[in-house]
């Protein structure tokens, strides 16, 4: 039935309606039916039960020592020695793309237009330079 009282013509006997106490015998037939037929096929086994190496905690400890000894030894084997020297640790770190030397401020990198030189933290020159020259304000 719906709620604006509109009727939808039905198929229903009085014969085919069920009591809440029927239906949940009915439920636990089927539960009871479904346990025996999954006793019979698995045993009496619960089915979460752990693989016969792991069952003990000694076997759990032995079996995660070897799997970290092998992860150790691959490890081992892929480690890159580390150079000595600066320059041959900053070769090694730009992907020999052949780039030497350092970026810093002070390198002979150009200004862009409407900014001078400074440092954006200080508030003087940097960004508020070209803040100022783009919304009219003066430094």
């Amino acid at each position: 039935m719906a709620v604006d009282g509109t009727k939808i013509a039905a198929a229903a006997t009085h014969h085919a309606t069920r009591s809440y106490e029927q239906i949940a015998r009915e439920i636990l037939e089927d539960a009871a039916r479904i346990d025996a037929a999954e006793d019979e096929r698995f045993g009496e086994a619960r089915g979460d039960e752990l693989p016969a190496g792991l069952r003990t905690s000694g076997d759990r400890r032995k079996v995660l020592r070897e799997a970290k000894q092998a992860l150790d030894a691959e490890r081992a084997a892929q480690a890159k020695k580390v150079p000595r020297g600066r320059s041959e640790r900053l070769a090694s770190a730009d992907g020999g793309c052949g780039r030497t030397g350092s970026l810093s401020a002070t390198s002979s990198q150009s200004t862009p237009p409407g900014m001078r030189p400074g440092s954006p933290a200080t508030g003087r020159g940097g960004w508020g330079s070209v803040r100022s020259s783009v919304w009219g304000r003066g430094d």
